[in-house]
């Protein structure tokens, strides 16, 4: 009787082990992909930033890329139309001209 007893006091122990690792490796993924998420984040603000400055020394290359504004390629999913609309916006503005692309509809902005 008294190792049935035994026996279940270390089972529970290891469950609870077992139960612990796991949501340490969970918390530690967590954890990664948030700084994953960041360092994304980062390099696409420094792409932003490397983009707009070429833009804003070069009026033709801006002329370039405002003149496919009208592409709408935050259709495809892959860019926020929030953002899209304000990049287009800047793009346009180191151009030297007005923007040809009407904000999103979906967002609810005016020109």
């Amino acid at each position: 009787m008294e190792s049935m007893a035994s026996r279940r006091i270390v089972e529970a122990i290891g469950i609870i082990g077992v139960v612990g690792s796991l949501v340490f490796v969970g918390i530690e993924i967590r954890q990664n992909s948030i700084a994953t998420r960041a360092a994304t984040d980062a390099d696409i603000a420094d792409s932003f930033r490397e983009l707009s400055l070429a833009q804003a020394t070069s009026p033709a290359l801006a002329s370039a890329f405002a003149a496919h504004a009208t592409d709408r390629q935050h259709l495809n999913g892959t860019v926020d139309p929030a953002i899209y609309d304000s990049v287009v916006r800047e793009i346009s503005s180191y151009a030297g001209s007005p923007s040809t692309a009407e904000p999103p509809s979906e967002i609810g902005t005016t020109p």
